[in-house]
């Protein structure tokens, strides 16, 4: 089946392509390779790059004349190298570390080395000043050691000490350039004075030059083996055996060129970059590819070439970063022109081209293009919509009409004629033709299905038990001989050939419809695009913005229907074209581009895409798949694409790489170099997100992303581009941060990044901190059972001391009564000992009454303020006072009155105080006594003093049973006890107890 719209299939059979191109003039076809090229536009920093480099995790490192860009495959990022980007100091090369360190020689910055742990280091052979520190070229020589060069001068960086090898006395650029040589030690280094060498092996540094190599300038030089190296000059392509010190240019193109870089491949090519005729590729001591302007650099004028491990080529030019996916890709471009607007093609027998916009017809055999205007003559007023060749004609399907010619025509468009008007046959807006295999053409439009035989146009007939309205759009015959046909509005329709009418007209007996205007059960058939059927049989259709159904069939029916859409990959639910390849794989023309649906060796589908952001175009108008290249005409250009899909196979994993860590909104560069560490950061600044990005220099745009934060997320985000996750408030913990990417439509499992890091708790919430609380919380519940303990065995001991008290005071003195009072009964007849047994019994009960009431006075706690103790000892120190006509002051400061004092305390101070006024009445001979109360600090004292006789305290028995009560009285409540006195100078009792 053909289809004659904008991008309607050829199929031409026959052809004269010789006698075309007599007839016709020709020239050169130039391939156009597919690249994209970036510039500040896109956000690299600068658009003249000089040199080009990749690091350990895939990112692409571009020097320019206005600082250091570092490049992911999506994004450029012009902020990790400072020192230089601040200043837009041009930077003029790049180079890796056997380790993966990356230096950069810079403009009066130094060298500046990117750490593993993407730490900078800068080195500076001379403090800042202008002028100084103009790096033109460095080399690594090891792990640790660079060779660096300034105008004038050869140094070493060594560790992270510099020193200078060689100093030629004046700035002349002498050291372009170097190389080394590592099994001699040799340095080679070229600039304005030609090719130099310095010897490992003398002690004294001084250059030997080439006589040959005088006054070329040397601008870059590249071992190509140990005993040949390459120059680059502005005076050609050099080749210099360094053991025979012979020189030669082996190409003569090469001989006059100016150059500015050599680069060798990882497939051993040599790219020699032109300062105004492009890049040229050598392989096998022959030059293999010429690239310029006109093969699609932006310019002619190449600065460098790298090579990535993705196979990308890069090209740096003056006018920004261009980027080649491959050297098998190209478009077409005619008389400097691009070869736009095809809107169909075909390939005859002789693998010759042959393109039409509708106005021109292009023939392209091998690098030979010829062009025809095709208004004018042969068909004249009308545009050329298809064409297609059998054994014995060649068709033309035009506006008005279909026009044929003997394809042994010797003479070119003799013998042309209309065979159909399509007026006068009312054949209306053609849509579709189909050769069948016994040489019947099928015409299908708006009007209905016509067949073309034996110079015999009729309509065929339709035998159907319901009103068929048919519009054919496509028209294709199954293995079952049962004829589909896809409606343009009315859906897809299955028939049978019912032979011939009485008129000869072809008759279809109508065998199913499938119709819906929206998708049902099984498939949508709503305005049918295309339909092909493959090697299997498959009937592939696709239906207006629903994508692609590949339909299982037998002789009855659709067994079974798979979709694609843009749910399983496709760029666009527009598919104007369906197109199986020999290798068995199936191209879609969509609106967004070309797309390819493969199948792996385990069988899994996967669809990749050939649009405008690889080099390719959007819209699509036709796909023609041959043995090794599909050619695809887009509206932006026609173009041809290598079969391999080896090509397209990425072997790195495709590793999330982690850019920026920030805390609290702040980039923290000690959290990103943490490494394997724990990194921890205090609760109060738990505000922590992320920057990452997988490093894919090839389609980096389809890559989407998934992340979680282990002890937060429940589970994986879902994959988006998002290239950002933040979280904040996050509680004291440990974290784990996990991020994993893929590409679109690719089920694969990538490798995780993880990224440990820990918020630590305020003090008051560790482990230490709880610990210790617990421990003073277990101590204090102790102390306070001890504390009760105590106070329980104090209240049991002061209950035992009250019941003894009572025993001895209360018992003895009742005892003595009793035994006076049985006394007193036998000497009643003796008056004057009756009378004093009855004093000494009236004695006993008023003392036995006093120390009842003192103990119930001790132990009643309304008596616990200091005010009823100092009551209670006005009580009982007055009138002893009194009666021995001591003048006396007792001294309580009013502000005590209201003080606490616990029942222990309170009673053994009254006893104290007690028996120190009653010492002091008995013994004291005072006319002066004083008794007087204070607080010194906690401590409640209690003094007692006379202006009596006084006493020697050494000769007092220290047993005395007053003193020795007081002290032990006193110890008892932990309180102090002294007495002072001197003979004639009273006597001073002292006692302090801390209350407070």
């Amino acid at each position: 089946m053909k289809k004659v719209v904008s991008r309607v299939q050829l199929s031409f059979y026959v052809l004269l392509p010789a006698l075309f191109l007599m007839q016709c003039p020709c020239s050169l076809a130039q391939k156009r390779y597919l690249f994209h090229t970036y510039t500040l536009k896109d956000g690299l920093i600068n658009n003249t790059i000089f040199s080009i480099n990749q690091d350990n995790k895939g990112y692409l490192w571009i020097t320019t004349d206005g600082g250091i860009s570092r490049f992911d495959g999506a994004y450029f990022d012009n902020t990790l190298v400072p020192q230089v980007n601040k200043t837009q100091a041009f930077c003029q090369l790049v180079d890796k570390s056997p380790s993966g360190k990356m230096a950069f020689a810079t403009f009066m910055e130094g060298v500046i080395v990117k750490e593993e742990n993407d730490k900078l280091k800068q080195y500076l052979r001379r403090k800042k000043q202008l002028g100084k520190n103009v790096v033109r070229a460095l080399k690594w020589i090891s792990d640790n050691q660079i060779i660096t060069s300034e105008s004038r001068n050869l140094n070493m960086i060594d560790g992270d000490s510099i020193y200078q090898i060689y100093d030629c006395g004046e700035n002349r650029n002498m050291f372009q350039t170097i190389e080394y040589d590592a099994g001699e030690g040799d340095i080679w280094f070229g600039g304005l004075d030609g090719l130099g060498v310095i010897f490992g092996d003398k002690k004294v540094k001084t250059p030997f030059f080439l006589p040959e190599m005088k006054d070329v300038f040397v601008v870059k030089l590249l071992f190509w083996d140990k005993n040949t190296l390459l120059a680059g000059t502005r005076q050609g392509y050099y080749e210099i055996n360094i053991k025979s010190y012979t020189v030669t240019q082996p190409f003569p193109e090469l001989a006059n060129q100016k150059i500015n870089h050599l680069y060798r491949d990882r497939q051993n090519n040599i790219w020699v970059s032109c300062v105004t005729d492009g890049v040229y590729q050598i392989r096998d001591k022959k030059i293999v590819r010429h690239i310029t302007q006109e093969s699609g650099l932006p310019t002619s004028g190449a600065m460098c070439v790298f090579q990535d491990d993705e196979n990308n080529y890069w090209f740096g030019t003056e006018s920004g970063l261009c980027r080649l996916y491959s050297l098998t890709d190209f478009s077409y471009a005619y008389n400097g022109e691009q070869l736009t607007d095809i809107s169909h093609f075909s390939q005859d027998p002789f693998k010759h081209l042959w393109l039409s916009d509708r106005s021109t017809l292009y023939f392209i055999e091998k690098d030979n293009v010829s062009d025809e205007n095709i208004i004018q003559a042969p068909f004249p007023f009308t545009d050329l919509i298809s064409s297609s060749f059998d054994k014995e004609k060649c068709y033309f399907f035009t506006e008005k009409g279909l026009f044929t010619m003997p394809s042994y025509e010797k003479t070119r468009w003799t013998g042309l004629k209309k065979e159909i008007d399509f007026a006068k046959n009312d054949i209306q807006d053609l849509k579709c033709y189909y050769n069948d295999e016994d040489g019947t053409l099928w015409l299908g439009c708006v009007s209905g299905l016509y067949t073309y035989r034996s110079n015999r146009l009729q309509k065929v007939k339709i035998l159907s038990d319901k009103p068929l309205q048919l519009r054919p759009k496509t028209i294709l015959k199954d293995r079952y001989n049962s004829y589909w046909i896809g409606d343009y509005t009315f859906g897809l329709h299955r028939f049978k050939s019912d032979d011939e009418d009485e008129n000869g007209a072809l008759v279809l007996q109508h065998v199913k419809s499938y119709e819906s205007l929206k998708p049902d059960s099984a498939f949508a058939t709503a305005w049918i695009q295309d339909m092909m059927l493959d090697h299997s049989g498959n009937l592939w259709i696709s239906s207006l913005y629903t994508g692609v159904y590949k339909l299982q069939i037998d002789v009855l029916d659709v067994k079974k229907a798979t979709l694609y859409s843009t749910k399983n990959g496709l760029s666009s639910n527009d598919i104007a074209q369906i197109a199986e390849g020999k290798d068995r794989t199936f191209w879609f023309a969509t609106s967004n581009g070309a797309d390819r649906l493969v199948t792996d060796k385990n069988g899994k589908e996967k669809i990749l895409h050939y649009n405008e952001k690889n080099g390719f175009g959007r819209k699509v108008y036709q796909i023609l798949p041959d043995d090794s290249v599909t050619y695809i005409s887009y509206e932006e250009g026609f173009f041809a694409v290598e079969n391999r899909l080896d090509k397209y196979r990425i072997d790195k994993p495709l590793r999330v790489v982690i850019s920026n860590i920030s805390i609290m909104g702040k980039p923290d560069s000690a959290a990103l170099t943490s490494g394997n560490k724990v990194y921890k950061i205090p609760y109060y600044q738990n505000f922590i997100a992320f920057d990452f990005g997988a490093v894919r220099l090839r389609d980096n745009e389809g890559v989407d992303y998934q992340y979680k934060l282990e002890g937060i997320d429940k589970g994986w985000s879902e994959y988006s581009a998002r290239r950002y996750a933040g979280y904040n408030s996050l509680p004291a913990g440990k974290y784990i941060f996990k991020v994993r990417a893929r590409m679109v439509n690719n089920e694969k499992d990538e490798p995780v990044t993880e990224y440990h890091f820990q918020v630590t708790p305020p003090f008051y919430r560790t482990v230490w901190f709880i610990s210790l609380l617990a421990i003073l919380a277990g101590a204090v519940i102790y102390y306070i059972y001890f504390q009760r303990i105590k106070n329980l065995l104090k209240l049991q001991k002061l209950r035992v001391k009250i019941a003894s008290d009572l025993h001895d005071d209360i018992g003895s003195t009742l005892s003595s009564i009793s035994i006076m009072s049985d006394l007193l009964q036998s000497q009643l007849d003796n008056s004057s000992r009756s009378e004093q047994m009855i004093r000494e019994i009236g004695s006993n009960a008023h003392t036995m009454l006093d120390s009842m009431d003192d103990i119930i006075w001790s132990v009643n706690p309304s008596n616990d303020k200091f005010q009823n103790l100092a009551l209670r000892i006005r009580e009982y120190a007055i009138p002893l006072f009194e009666m021995k006509s001591i003048r006396f002051s007792i001294v309580t400061p009013e502000e005590m009155n209201s003080l606490p004092i616990p029942m222990d305390v309170r009673r053994n101070v009254f006893l104290i105080a007690k028996e120190a006024i009653n010492n002091l009445v008995k013994y004291s001979e005072c006319s002066e006594a004083r008794v007087e109360f204070s607080m010194q600090r906690s401590l409640l004292v209690l003094t007692v003093a006379d202006n009596g006789k006084g006493f020697d305290i050494s000769s007092v028995k220290p047993h005395r049973n007053g003193l020795q009560n007081m002290k032990d009285r006193a110890g008892h409540i932990h309180g102090n006890f002294s007495i002072s006195s001197e003979l004639g100078k009273g006597t001073t009792v002292t006692f302090s107890v801390k209350i407070i």
